[in-house]
């Protein structure tokens, strides 16, 4: 699907530096590294590996500081979901989520060579957290990491008291929606309208009425 509002989007966010996905060699690559993580380390060439091995380097160094010797809990690649009722609100996939009692920690593996913002000041990360936080109810902290084979950063945990505030997460995320279709709409008028940018599906898009 040509989404004209997402093309525009993403238009706007790769002239400033913040695009998270793109289709490139690069971004293949990473997505095999990512692969590699689950399917095993084979399906990547002796020069691929390098940067993989680095990376479950800092994943050992990592669990093994957090975890304190203790038996924990691992799971790789699973999509976590927030909701209102039965309504998706949001979702994402971690790499890698631990869990140890009260405790849970989210790995997310970046094999790009631009360093991204810390964990503490991740968007990503943050959303990954309240996931989690969440989804277990029971969970005192959650701690983010990112492991780069090219950069350290420092972890960053979120405490039960801000993992409470998830409910006001719900209305932030509303809120987040109405920009984006504001923003949307700034594009929209911006660059004639194409044909080509039309499917059945735009009718449920907040951003229909500039379609």
């Amino acid at each position: 699907m040509a989404c004209r509002a997402s093309y525009l989007l993403s238009r706007k966010a790769r002239a400033l530096g913040q695009v998270a996905h793109e289709c490139s060699p690069a971004a293949d690559l990473g997505t095999k590294k990512h692969l590699a993580s689950t399917e095993g380390p084979e399906i990547l060439s002796e020069n691929e590996r390098e940067d993989w091995v680095k990376v479950q380097a800092k994943r050992e160094a990592f669990i093994k500081e957090w975890a304190h010797g203790e038996p924990f809990n691992s799971v790789k690649e699973e999509r976590l979901w927030l909701r209102r009722g039965i309504r998706p609100l949001l979702t994402g996939k971690p790499d890698e989520v631990l869990r140890q009692g009260n405790r849970a920690a989210v790995l997310d593996q970046k094999f790009g060579s631009y360093r991204l913002a810390d964990p503490a000041e991740n968007e990503q990360l943050s959303i990954y957290g309240l996931l989690v936080g969440r989804e277990d109810d029971a969970a005192q902290e959650v701690t983010v990491q990112i492991l780069s084979p090219h950069f350290d950063f420092e972890p960053f945990t979120y405490t039960r008291t801000e993992l409470a505030q998830l409910p006001h997460f719900q209305n932030f995320f509303g809120a987040f929606l109405g920009v984006i279709a504001r923003e949307a709409a700034i594009l929209l008028d911006r660059y004639p309208k194409n044909a080509n940018y039309s499917h059945e599906l735009c009718s449920l898009c907040s951003c229909r009425n500039w379609m």
